[in-house]
């Protein structure tokens, strides 16, 4: 997962996270228990089945971006898949 943040003048802030970290069973496990706190009901089997829809996407579908925003300052956020 690729986070692209650049202000309009000198701040340019480039993150690479390894999407397995993040995206893996072991984070489905907890989940449930973070969306709950937020209002979305979830079971831990639909946990596992999102992660492992969103692995199969993004071996197909590399540099996917999840969100592009541009301000009108000049700032640009970018998070690619």
């Amino acid at each position: 997962m690729k986070i692209i943040v650049k202000d309009g003048k000198d701040t340019n802030i480039n993150l690479v996270l390894p999407t397995g970290l993040l995206v893996n069973h072991f984070s489905a496990m907890f989940a449930p228990k973070v969306l709950e706190q937020n209002g979305v009901m979830i079971t831990k089997a639909q946990a596992i089945q999102l992660v492992k829809a969103i692995n199969k996407f993004r071996r197909h579908h590399k540099d996917w971006k999840l969100i592009e925003v541009q301000s009108s300052d000049g700032t640009y956020v970018e998070i690619k898949l």
